[in-house]
């Protein structure tokens, strides 16, 4: 069953979140691991996208791997995935 909230509310959830409870969402699997990373793909050229927005510019390789976003994506797609796919994790 998938979620059928918007991506954009989906985030806004996830933004409201604090550290602690984003990282409850580490507990979860994804079941089918070539969805997780299609989708995971798609989340990080997004990623770059809004960079290079935020920039004016495409950015850099540099710019993309010292973006402080970066460190929270990991989690942030984690709990993303769990909450736009809550059938396809498990803990």
């Amino acid at each position: 069953m998938q979620n059928f909230l918007s991506e954009e509310d989906i985030i806004k959830q996830i933004d409201s979140l604090e550290e602690k409870d984003l990282m409850g969402y580490s507990n979860f699997c994804p079941q089918d691991l070539r969805h997780y990373l299609s989708i995971q793909r798609k989340w990080l050229e997004d990623e770059i996208y809004f960079l290079g927005v935020k920039l004016n510019r495409k950015p850099s390789q540099k710019e993309i791997s010292e973006n402080p976003e970066r460190d929270k994506n990991a989690i942030r797609f984690r709990a993303f995935y769990c909450l736009k796919f809550p059938d396809k994790v498990k803990k």
